[in-house]
């Protein structure tokens, strides 16, 4: 149990646990989970690689992750008493789609497959662990402003809008739209790889959880890594939290949720796999002690056909005219040359 005690779990409620009365009120919960994925197509868990290379090329895929302890009682000293939430399994399926080589639209659906803990009573109110239930669908665009995916630096701007087809009860949604914009830049320099976000996100609950505020929030989050293999691995830390917009809770660690995880995506044909493992940096609403991700994704490849003759620039002996595909390196993609005049 001691160790316990100094893990980074979340929240101190601040008051003893009590014995279960028959009069206590029923505490309805919140969004937990503090894991969003990336949209599909990303090589990150978290944040956003920017690949919004060509014209409706889709990407479809499913993220998992388990976190231990994301919602943890403690005393007035800090020390552990119980655990609201000590088990945690979602799945993220999703896709997304890139058009113009600029746009993306993407949807994400949380499903809590497991959720296990302890019910304790505090003061008056009740408080009931979660169960299985849907999240919050999670609708959302980007849009390339400036840079090209694998240059030094892409920014995009986007938002996500988050409907609430989840359940208070079971602590995956908190029965409101939600939305957040959001800025992001991403990046290459040789073997490194990088990306950066923060956003705004707008959440119409207020009320109190315990003796802590909710609401609107700031978050932001960063990446940097190593793109090696033949560049079809990219490895490195990402490092992303939140923190309420409320004069009781902004910059203090109940409502500064900070996560870290290592990860590694592997690329192998249009299929992308991926693994890592994350702690809480804190104790803020909904950071676990420990968390582990895994995911499958299918991210057709891009190869580049300025002219859209089919034919790829790589091969192309026009590129930026639309031709015919030829035996001759010399005149494929080239236009048809006009039969000469008869004499």
């Amino acid at each position: 149990m001691s160790s316990l005690k100094l893990t980074p779990a979340l929240v101190m409620l601040g008051m003893l646990l009590v014995a279960p009365t028959a009069s206590a009120q029923v505490q309805k919960g919140f969004v937990l989970d503090r894991f969003d994925p990336s949209e599909r197509g990303s090589e990150w868990f978290v944040l956003d690689s920017l690949d919004l290379r060509g014209h409706l090329r889709p990407a479809a895929g499913v993220v998992g992750a388990w976190a231990y302890n994301p919602l943890v009682v403690y005393d007035r000293d800090g020390n552990y008493v119980s655990s609201l939430v000590e088990h945690q399994v979602f799945v993220h399926p999703g896709a997304s789609l890139v058009l113009w080589n600029r746009l993306r639209a993407a949807a994400n659906m949380p499903i809590a497959l497991y959720q296990t803990g302890d019910p304790i009573v505090i003061g008056t109110k009740s408080y009931v662990p979660p169960s299985t239930a849907a999240g919050d669908l999670r609708l959302s665009a980007d849009a390339r402003l400036f840079g090209e995916h694998g240059g030094p630096i892409t920014g995009a701007l986007g938002v996500a809008l988050y409907l609430p087809t989840g359940s208070r009860e079971d602590y995956t949604s908190d029965g409101n739209v939600r939305f957040m914009p959001r800025a992001t830049v991403a990046g290459d320099v040789s073997i490194f790889t990088y990306s950066a976000r923060i956003g705004y996100h707008h959440r119409a609950l207020t009320e109190r959880f315990e003796r802590n505020p909710l609401g609107s929030e700031i978050t932001f989050g960063a990446a940097a890594g190593l793109r090696v293999a033949d560049r079809k691995v990219v490895v490195g830390p990402e490092l992303y939290g939140s923190s309420i917009l409320d004069s009781d809770s902004f910059g203090k660690r109940r409502g500064t949720p900070i996560e870290a995880l290592i990860g590694a995506h592997y690329t192998v044909s249009d299929l992308r796999f991926g693994a890592g493992l994350g702690t809480g940096l804190t104790r803020g609403w909904g950071t676990p002690a420990l968390r582990a991700f895994l995911s499958a994704e299918w991210t057709p490849g891009w190869t580049a056909d300025t002219d859209r003759d089919g034919i790829p620039n790589a091969d192309d002996a026009c590129p930026e005219v639309a031709g015919v595909k030829t035996s001759d390196p010399k005149t494929n993609g080239c236009p048809p040359q006009a039969a000469p005049p008869p004499p």
